[in-house]
């Protein structure tokens, strides 16, 4: 018997197969409510080029285990409920939480840019493509950690913080860290062993004032290779093995010392490894409520404050940048426990982490675990923070998804910058070079309904 072979119907259909997902039409879905994937995707474990917009105070839930390919996340909360697989994925100013569940990133890699991601509990981030972090905070807690072992991580004006017994582990790099990222181990006290392991050769790149942050003593950093700053002009290469940063000695807090460790406190950046001193206290235990009156009230507990000066209470809105907004002096030495109380009578609308930050008599100092609280119908209030503005970037908090211009003045009143935003109610603003930095500026914040001027130092 004779079997005819229709070639260019076999050819077609093979290529067809083939560009299928980079050729067909990308499917959007608007979440405009608190929804599902279930809901408004479906259930198979496979999608393809999808634009998922959130609106700005909704939650998206993934319920479902499933493996999104070339798929971008705008704006919203995200919260990762069941077993995610990103292949090419793409999140731009969102907020991710996962709790107890693996969230996989795949080749071709996953982006990054002004997000919040939060991983409690025992989640886990493991990364078997690129990664790269652009203005983006992860907070790490519980036993979470964050594994990059396919690829390059790329971190630009980012923050990596690790807490609790968290870690961050990496075997595949290079590791770039630029333009004032920092990664922290330890959350200050002496209850977290957060740590820091990197394996991957010679592949760890430090740039202009991005630095590695070792917080306390049973914290550690662990790298059997060397290291390169890559400064304005000249790069350096530096070893941290066969240090003895607060070991090898009786007195010191570890009496033998590992070969690869670089133990807390201490720091890692232009200047090599580098030890610092941590407070000699003990930790407190903070906690708050809020009011009907959309104000906070923080308490705290501290005990045998052997040499403690003062506490200083910062707030933030991502768990990455602290502003102060408050200082308590403390009670002074005493075998018995001190309560004290705080309020904000101004909360950023939404999310607000606060924490203390305990300040021995000769300047040393240590932080409390971060305190998470939600306020809701907030007064329409904006808010600017981190202040002082480090790195000639700062947030600007609104009550509202509404336009709003940001005009900043100098202090005699010569126009600076304008820049109009809208979409969302959390934006990060990136000050021109030609401003010049120890100085003080305002900062117009223009909305519908109010216009507020704050005046801030830009460092």
């Amino acid at each position: 018997m004779t079997m005819t072979r229709n070639y260019p119907f076999i050819l077609s259909t093979l290529l067809t197969a083939l560009l299928w997902n980079g050729a067909q039409a990308a499917t959007t879905v608007n979440v405009t409510s608190n929804s599902t994937w279930s809901a408004k995707i479906g259930s198979s474990s496979w999608y393809g080029n999808y634009i998922i917009n959130v609106s700005p105070g909704v939650t998206f839930t993934i319920n479902v285990g499933t493996t999104c390919n070339t798929c971008t996340f705008n704006g919203g909360n995200i919260d990762i409920a069941s077993t995610f697989t990103c292949q090419g994925c793409t999140f731009n100013n969102d907020t991710l939480t996962d709790n107890n569940k693996l969230f996989s990133n795949q080749s071709p890699g996953t982006t990054f840019t002004n997000a919040v991601v939060t991983l409690t509990g025992t989640a886990s981030l493991d990364a078997t493509g690129p990664l790269t972090l652009t203005n983006t905070t992860f907070n790490l807690s519980g036993t979470s950690f964050l594994n990059n072992n396919g690829g390059a991580f790329n971190a630009t004006s980012s923050h990596i913080n690790l807490k609790g017994n968290s870690y961050f582990k990496a075997t595949s790099g290079p590791i770039n860290l630029k333009t004032n990222t920092q990664i922290v181990a330890g959350d200050g006290t002496s209850l977290s062993s957060a740590y820091i392991f990197f394996n991957m050769g010679n592949s760890l790149n430090i740039y202009d004032n991005s630095i590695i942050k070792i917080a306390g003593t049973n914290n550690h950093y662990e790298n059997n290779a060397t290291y390169t700053y890559h400064g304005a002009s000249s790069n350096t290469t530096f070893t941290t093995t066969g240090n003895s940063i607060h070991c090898g000695a009786p007195a010191q807090p570890h009496p033998s010392c590992n070969t690869n460790y670089v133990y807390g406190c201490a720091t890692i950046n232009s200047g090599g490894a580098l030890g610092c001193t941590t407070l000699a206290t003990t930790d407190i235990a903070l906690s708050g409520a809020v009011t009907d009156h959309h104000s906070v009230i923080l308490s705290w507990s501290a005990g045998q404050e052997i040499n403690a000066g003062q506490f200083e209470v910062e707030r933030s809105a991502n768990g990455g940048d602290w502003e102060k907004i408050g200082t308590l002096s403390a009670k002074g030495y005493t075998t018995l426990t001190n309560d004290y109380h705080f309020t904000d009578a101004s909360p950023l609308g939404g999310r607000n982490d606060y924490r203390v930050h305990i300040l021995d008599k000769d300047g040393r100092g240590t932080y409390s675990l971060i305190l998470p609280l939600t306020v809701t119908n907030t007064l329409k209030e904006f808010g600017i923070y981190p202040n002082p503005v480090i790195g000639s970037s700062f947030q600007v908090k609104a009550p509202s998804a509404s336009p709003i211009v940001i005009h900043v003045f100098t202090l005699g009143g010569q126009s600076l910058y304008m820049s109009s935003l809208q979409g969302q109610t959390q934006y990060r603003v990136n000050l021109p070079s030609t401003i010049p930095h120890n100085s003080y500026i305002v900062i117009q914040v223009i909305g519908t309904e109010k216009t507020q001027a704050f005046t801030v130092l830009n460092q």
